[in-house]
């Protein structure tokens, strides 16, 4: 995925970016409600997305089996270079080689992406072939479970994320490093070729960096299909308090 290159670039602002573990409170909620229904003790639990590893963390003390993986080895990096995460382990691994994955750990009663982080797929083929390889890593009566933008078509019929300025740069604001020196962070929001293009740009002294991250905008409705059309039962979508996305699920039978 492109968007891995990026995450090269993002992941040393990553944290001060999201205020730390603030930014996943509400991520690690959405998980427990998911988890509750899972009719087992002792749930098996894999962050697919986990980046730095942050919602894993928010679990740690209250489930024994947690794992994570993630496509970017500089995200990866962080969370197994923080002692707040020993114990955890992770495994880098792109999502269509998440078969692999299985083969060697077994397999897991709840799969999550979140944070978006589905979207960076290439393309609805993609989608289904990720979501088929994670129905055949579950157990029965398993859960998947990602989020949604909150998509609406523009009157030129393409998909955009409401009430994002486009074209338009961001400050989100002004940072530290661990040294004490202060940088700020844009973004800029832009579409191309059916995709969401966003633009960071990192300054500050000595520091001057671009990247860009992105993702393909799709609806409720094609996840709910692709969905079922690998298989899954009781596919819905839901809203959670405090998540500005839509969360897509679906059981195995």
């Amino acid at each position: 995925m492109k968007s891995l290159e990026a995450y090269k670039h993002m992941s040393p602002y990553y944290r001060a970016l999201v205020n730390e573990r603030e930014h996943f409170q509400d991520q690690t909620a959405i998980v427990k409600e998911l988890i509750k229904c899972i009719n087992k003790p002792h749930p098996k639990i894999l962050d697919a997305a986990c980046g730095t590893g942050d919602v894993l963390a928010l679990l740690a003390s209250d489930y024994e089996y947690i794992t994570g993986v993630d496509g970017s080895p500089d995200m990866l990096s962080i969370a197994i270079s923080d002692p707040r995460l020993e114990g955890i382990p992770f495994s880098c691994c792109r999502w269509e080689n998440l078969q692999s994955f299985f083969k060697r750990q077994g397999q897991f009663d709840l799969v999550f992406f979140l944070g978006n982080s589905i979207a960076h797929i290439e393309d609805e083929n993609h989608l289904k072939e990720v979501v088929t390889i994670v129905y055949n890593g579950l157990n029965s009566g398993g859960i998947l479970a990602f989020d949604i933008r909150d998509w609406a078509m523009d009157i030129s019929g393409r998909l955009i994320e409401q009430g994002r300025p486009i074209d338009s740069p961001r400050i989100l604001g002004t940072f530290k490093e661990n040294e004490g020196k202060a940088f700020e962070i844009t973004d800029q929001c832009s579409y191309s070729n059916g995709r969401q293009n966003i633009k960071y740009e990192v300054q500050g002294y000595d520091l001057s960096d671009t990247f860009v991250l992105s993702y393909l905008p799709f609806s409720c409705d094609i996840a709910l299909d692709v969905l079922t059309q690998s298989g899954f039962i009781d596919c819905k979508t839901q809203k959670y308090p405090n998540w500005k996305y839509t969360v897509t699920i679906g059981s195995k039978s």
